[in-house]
């Protein structure tokens, strides 16, 4: 599990540390815990963000992500 409230960036590595810990087998599912689309903020990771990051990154990550948008 990761929670990412800082910086949208940090949302790929977050993904890439979810396969790397799947190619060992050791997790079924990632989840990842950002702000809701409602929330309002510029470099704040949202839920959108997370979609994007999964559509350009679907070739590579291969493990099921669960994202979790946190209302204010």
């Amino acid at each position: 599990m990761e929670i990412e409230t800082t910086d949208p960036a940090d949302l790929v590595n977050d993904l890439l540390k979810f396969q790397i810990v799947d190619l060992w087998n050791e997790i079924d599912v990632g989840i990842l815990i950002v702000y809701d689309d409602s929330v309002r903020g510029d470099n704040i990771p949202h839920l959108r963000d997370v979609k994007k990051s999964l559509d350009t990154f679907s070739t590579i990550i291969r493990v099921p992500v669960w994202a979790i948008g946190l209302k204010q």
